[in-house]
């Protein structure tokens, strides 16, 4: 895939991706508000840190993809994203995040 610093949506659901997918991504961030993840084999793999820098993202789904570990701190950085409840049951860091994120819990 070409990079693309004019996406703005990415729908990636339910295609069996594993983590090779997140260089693509850190190369295509610059405008993405969309991100969908959900239902792929990320097996085991912790969420990439650089998502904290995607600063225009609002929604991240990551439901179902076999991911591991807490939420990275840079997360805190996201001022636009909205958190879900399906999101609360995975973070360990969950309160201190929430004390950084303006949009918690739309």
């Amino acid at each position: 895939m070409n990079s693309s610093k004019s996406l703005v949506r990415v729908d990636l659901s339910d295609n069996n991706l594993d983590s090779s997918i997140f260089q693509w991504l850190s190369d295509t961030h610059t405008n993405l508000v969309d991100l969908d993840l959900s239902e792929n084999n990320f097996n085991g793999s912790s969420i990439p840190d650089y998502f904290g820098n995607m600063s225009s993202l609002e929604y991240l789904i990551l439901l179902n993809s076999k991911l591991e570990g807490g939420i990275p701190n840079s997360f805190a950085k996201l001022r636009r994203l909205s958190w879900t409840l399906e999101v609360i049951v995975l973070v360990d860091n969950f309160q201190t995040l929430l004390k950084h994120c303006p949009n918690a819990l739309k």
